[in-house]
């Protein structure tokens, strides 16, 4: 019998640690079809987790003991989530900032599970033994992601897509630049296994085969801050292996510099030094060799800054709540970002990670992050210097500290995705381990098996972790299952046409997750659609037709107003409730357009910045009929944005409609000599002048459009139907292949294209642009 209790106990401490050694492998690795990369990453971390923690809780129900370390870096891990928690619960919306679509980085769960995830670490890698599979395994993945990338690399981005990457930057580990912050894990690695003089030939070998990989991937990336931060490591690693390293070196006397260099770590500083000064020539070769394109952007500092100081001057101690950057930058993105690229993205994170995460929880979510900082880097000081003598134990020491503190100074600078934020939480779980093994922390070990108050609060505490894991499994998969159904249902909508399926799909989605106001969204969209279709195709029974269409209004108007109640923050789900009402307004349905007018003006309070949201209610009152209404709104939206094409498109549209179109020329004009550099004002006198059939004024004004802004894709769709018009067939074709350049996806320019080459009129099987209600082509 004693035996069978033993042997139930070793198992329940050994299933913790293989789930571990999973999570770390996996992680870089994992990635599930039909979802994005990221969530595959947070389930395979959460899920891991949670099971770990319920067995590793059952383990200590059954010893009737647990040790916890007795260290100030414990305690400051310990308490990250606290400040996330507090926040959640004042902020408008305690759902999505508890849990948000999918445990994303920066909830409460995810924050709290990567926690967690570190503290059991430290319980479970306890031994020698155990810290050396944690580096064979980690190192196994890391040779894997190798292979699979360097195959994709060289036979292109369709091989090994697994239905996920759909380019060559595509890959396991996340984004571009993840993967580059990976790679640099393994040159730190790498480096302190070369520079430390870690025995064995095999180590060795693989030791210098995994930095130059590494230097290769870090390369064929190129991620500026990445080299700089690299190159600091390997200034640590070389100064820790000619001052500290070489004194500890068990039986050994301490060797002169010349005879042990840290020819690694002095490789990577020269290596980065010379992508610093030359690496934007060299990737540049790389990136056509290979046939990346990329594009990351995100907010700069200022601008991180412009919205830290709009959350904190609402909620100066607890911020906005967690998962609620998007929202307040909606709110206090600088004026100039309009007249950028990007003016339309709603950024969910600043120019790092950290940064981000203070504007969500506020100063007393900064100060903890300060203090688990604080206490880390003082921790990892400490354990450097101290006499370790044991050759493995000081190599597991010191990179997993200096990995760790390179993982979390990329999170300040950086928005890593999920697969190197797990990793940071992971490596600082081992260092903490390891150092505990040392003995640099001391352990206090409570037993409350034989003291009936201890037992009956730890027992408490033990089920509450229990139940807590359990729960919080069955929430991932709920969400995993909505996730999938998601997927299927956009396959469907985009795929084969099946409207059927893809109704079914998006209806089991939200059924398994009531809480997505993103998936009820998606289905007030499909209903909308619906209510078209039966519009413009009403059939042969026209009862059956009325009935039908008010199923589908009814339904988009329930999915819609459920999304507000979800989320009464967020401006899209007003955006896509007012849509709703907008799709009835022509059919002169009581109270429609107020209720449209009613929900837009609440989306632009939510979000104030945007000329988009001023456009639509702009749209709205231009469809009734409010001309001098739709124009007062349209200046305010050029007032946010000078450079909208789109206000301007609609302004001289309704013109058209007003039968002034020569007093709209003059005034566009007398604008064009104001401003002669401005490439929107010569769009609106060509397209103006195209509407009145002036087809050489047209092409005049578009030609300097085009002149002033070389990508402007409407300006040259504009320009091309005025060549075609005077017969200039292959100028005309000329302008759209250049369209297509830039919009490979867009069917009307490839029919245009097919009608031209022809002979046939371009706009054949297609409808006159100028009647429109938006442009042609998209210029976001």
């Amino acid at each position: 019998m004693e035996n069978t209790t033993e042997q139930k106990r070793s198992i329940l401490d050994t299933l913790p640690y293989i789930l571990i050694l999973l999570i770390t492998f996996l992680v870089p690795l994992f990635v599930i079809p039909a979802l994005t990369v990221p969530f595959a990453k947070v389930f395979v971390a959460s899920m891991g987790t949670l099971v770990a923690l319920l067995l590793w809780s059952v383990g200590r129900l059954r010893e009737g003991m647990v040790a916890l370390p007795r260290s100030i870096a414990v305690l400051g891990l310990l308490l990250l989530p606290l400040p996330f928690f507090l926040s959640a619960i004042f902020t408008a919306s305690p759902y999505q900032s508890f849990f948000g679509a999918g445990f994303e980085m920066g909830t409460v769960v995810n924050i709290t599970i990567l926690t967690v995830l570190a503290l059991l670490i430290t319980a479970v890698v306890h031994t020698k033994s155990r810290m050396f599979n944690f580096y064979v395994i980690f190192i196994g993945s890391f040779f894997l992601v190798s292979l699979l990338q360097l195959i994709r690399l060289f036979s292109g981005g369709d091989t090994l897509s697994f239905g996920v990457f759909t380019n060559a930057a595509m890959n396991f580990v996340g984004k571009w630049n993840d993967l580059g912050i990976f790679f640099g894990i393994g040159a730190i690695l790498a480096m302190a296994a070369i520079d430390f003089k870690i025995d064995g030939k095999a180590i060795r070998v693989l030791s210098w085969a995994a930095l130059v990989i590494s230097l290769f991937f870090l390369a064929v990336v190129h991620f500026l801050a990445l080299w700089i931060v690299l190159a600091l490591v390997a200034i640590v690693i070389a100064v820790y292996t000619m001052s500290i390293a070489r004194s500890q070196k068990e039986g050994e006397a301490a060797q002169p510099f010349f005879k042990t260099p840290p020819v690694a770590a002095v490789a990577v500083v020269v290596v980065s030094i010379l992508f610093l000064i030359a690496g934007n020539s060299i990737n540049d070769s790389l990136a056509r060799r290979f046939n990346i394109v990329q594009i990351e952007v995100r907010p700069n500092w200022q601008s991180t800054i412009a919205v830290m100081k709009h959350s904190l001057n609402k909620n100066l101690l607890l911020g906005s709540g967690p998962n609620t950057f998007q929202k307040q930058w909606v709110e206090a993105k600088p004026a100039d970002v309009n007249t950028s690229l990007f003016w339309n993205t709603d950024f969910d994170s600043g120019v790092g990670l950290i940064p981000t995460l203070f504007v969500t929880t506020g100063l007393l979510g900064a100060l903890f992050w300060l203090f688990f900082f604080g206490s880390f880097i003082y921790a990892g000081a400490r354990a450097i210097i101290a006499p370790i003598k044991d050759q493995w134990m000081r190599f597991f020491t010191v990179s997993s500290f200096l990995i760790a503190l390179y993982l979390w100074t990329v999170s300040i600078i950086y928005v890593p995705g999920s697969a190197i934020f797990t990793l940071a939480f992971i490596f600082t779980g081992i260092f903490i381990g390891a150092v505990m093994k040392e003995k640099l922390i001391t352990t206090l070990a409570i037993l409350y098996s034989k003291e009936p108050r201890r037992n009956f609060a730890a027992v408490l505490v033990l089920m509450f972790f229990i139940i807590i894991s359990a729960s919080s499994g069955y929430l991932l998969s709920e969400k995993t299952v909505s996730l999938l159904n998601v997927s299927r249902g956009l396959a469907h909508l985009n795929g084969d046409g099946d409207l059927v399926k893809a109704e079914s799909s998006l209806i089991k989605a939200v059924s398994t997750n009531s809480h997505s106001d993103d998936s009820m969204r998606l289905l007030a969209e499909f209903y909308i659609v619906k209510m078209n279709n039966i519009a413009n195709n009403p059939g042969s029974n026209q009862e059956t037709s009325r009935q039908e269409f008010q199923q589908a209004l009814s339904d988009a108007l329930n999915w819609s107003q459920q999304a507000v109640k979800i989320d009464p923050t967020d401006y899209q789900n007003y955006i896509s409730l007012g849509r709703v009402y907008e799709s009835v307004t022509v059919l002169s349905v009581e109270g429609a357009y107020e209720n449209a007018k009613k929900n837009y003006e609440i989306a632009r309070q939510l979000n104030p910045r945007s000329p988009a949201v001023v456009l639509v209610l702009a749209r709205l009152e231009a469809a009734r009929g409010n001309y001098d209404g739709a124009n007062a709104l349209i200046a305010d939206a050029l007032v946010l944005k000078p450079n909208y094409t789109d206000a301007v498109f609609l302004e001289s549209q309704i013109s058209v409609t007003r039968g002034d179109v020569p007093a709209a020329i003059a005034s566009a004009e007398k604008a064009g000599i104001l401003a002669p550099n401005d490439a929107v004002v010569f769009f609106q006198i060509g397209f103006l002048k195209y509407t009145n059939k002036d087809y050489r004024g047209a092409i005049e004004a578009l030609e300097r459009s085009v002149t002033l802004r070389n990508q402007y894709s409407n300006a040259r769709y504009f320009l091309g139907l005025s060549y075609s018009k005077l017969g200039r067939v292959e100028e005309a074709i000329a302008q759209f292949e250049e369209i297509e350049k830039y919009n490979p996806d867009n069917a009307e320019v490839k029919l245009i294209l097919s009608n031209l080459r022809q002979g046939k009129p371009p706009l054949t099987g297609a409808v006159e642009p100028a009647t429109r209600d938006e442009l042609p082509v998209s210029e976001e």
